[in-house]
């Protein structure tokens, strides 16, 4: 097998360490705040959350289709090197993905009721409408951080920084943990503050 064989084969192990364990660390992190919101916040709350994944998935599917393009394109490029090339690549992708992420975040925060509705909350579940948005509310500033940061990791792979990388994913799944588990029992912070503890867990990608 020629150097080219190599360096693929290598890339894509890289690749798919970095999607298991990062697919890994987000569900693991959802079924912490699910076990935390049904044990100290009650059955309400926690049927509240589950209505709002559909729409947290869909902007993690987003964000995957984002980063994928972003490494794709960018390794050929690299791997070519079209140094420049890559960079363009990259600044495409951040220049569509954060208007729409930020549009996104602000619609998110300001129709928290009427996506809660559109997810479920409504007829029979009515009641879980307040909690729901409350959690929409709390994680609407991190959600340009789902699009971003996934972005993010796959360049670090690129740059040869794989520890790094694979370092803030460990570190995402500690701090959500953390932050989970404080808000309950130390801030009060109900439905938002378990939003805002995703955020945070999100923030600390970028470590």
């Amino acid at each position: 097998m020629d150097m080219n064989g190599h360096l693929l084969q290598a890339a894509f192990r890289k690749f798919m360490v970095k999607m298991v364990f990062n697919n890994l660390m987000v569900f693991l992190g959802s079924i912490v705040n699910g076990i935390v919101i049904s044990r100290f916040l009650g059955t309400g709350a926690m049927a509240a959350f589950q209505i709002t994944l559909p729409l947290v998935f869909v902007v993690m599917m987003f964000s995957q289709i984002i980063s994928m393009g972003v490494q794709n394109n960018c390794a050929k490029s690299i791997g070519a090197g079209r140094l420049e090339e890559a960079r363009e690549y990259y600044s495409l992708a951040v220049i569509f993905a954060l208007p729409f992420s930020l549009m996104l975040a602000a619609f998110t925060w300001c129709q928290a009721e009427f996506l809660a509705e559109l997810l479920g909350a409504k007829g029979a579940a009515a009641a879980l409408s307040a909690d729901a948005a409350d959690y929409l509310r709390g994680i609407s500033p991190g959600l340009p951080l789902l699009i971003f940061l996934p972005m993010q990791i796959s360049v670090l792979f690129l740059e040869g920084r794989a520890k790094c990388a694979l370092r803030a994913i460990f570190v995402q799944t500690a701090v959500n943990i953390i932050g989970v588990f404080a808000n309950v029992l130390y801030f009060g912070g109900g439905m938002m503050g378990m939003g805002n503890k995703t955020v945070t867990k999100n923030l600390n990608k970028s470590v």
